[in-house]
């Protein structure tokens, strides 16, 4: 009764929220033994919210082309997604490697739709206080056939730092 534990508690010391943007290559041959690596582009934006030093939520929201069953055609793409990552190494750290997984959402021609898991690898590179680089790597697999993919990421990752607390009279 009379030992005492150590309460954690939100202190402002470690931005919680970042927003992340990268540009995509995009494979959809090389994962379905289609002939020919036909990379396409896109580009994510990304919301991540830490629940812990370590561990992290996101949901990045992906756009673009595809060039799907081998076909010269493109196909536009949209994806939403849900991620956790597991983030090595302490906050301060100058490189940061992170793995995730999650379960996503992919529309094509914004019409058909069809349920992937995304699994990967990552890391972090800072640039500054609360910037880094980010450079990732990305297997999808689909549910539907020929619609497992590859995505390799590179882009800007930044936290955002709440605002101080005014302490005063409420206008």
């Amino acid at each position: 009764l009379l030992q005492t534990s150590t309460l954690f508690a939100q202190d402002g010391s470690e931005p919680l929220n970042g927003i992340s943007a990268k540009v995509l290559f995009i494979d959809y041959n090389t994962p379905n033994s289609i002939d020919g690596f036909k990379p396409t582009n896109g580009l994510e934006l990304a919301y991540l919210r830490n629940v812990n030093p370590n561990i992290a939520i996101g949901i990045p929201i992906k756009i673009g082309l595809a060039s799907i069953n081998g076909s010269e055609d493109k196909t536009t793409i949209f994806s939403l997604d849900a991620v956790g990552q597991f983030q090595f190494g302490s906050p301060e750290s100058l490189v940061r490697p992170y793995l995730f997984a999650g379960v996503g959402m992919v529309f094509e021609q914004f019409e058909e739709n069809n349920p992937q898991i995304p699994a990967g690898l990552g890391l972090y590179v800072r640039a500054g206080g609360s910037s880094f680089f980010t450079f990732q790597g990305e297997y999808r697999k689909s549910f539907e056939e020929k619609r497992d993919n590859l995505q390799l990421g590179i882009g800007w990752h930044f936290k955002l730092k709440p605002q101080p607390r005014v302490d005063g009279p409420l206008d």
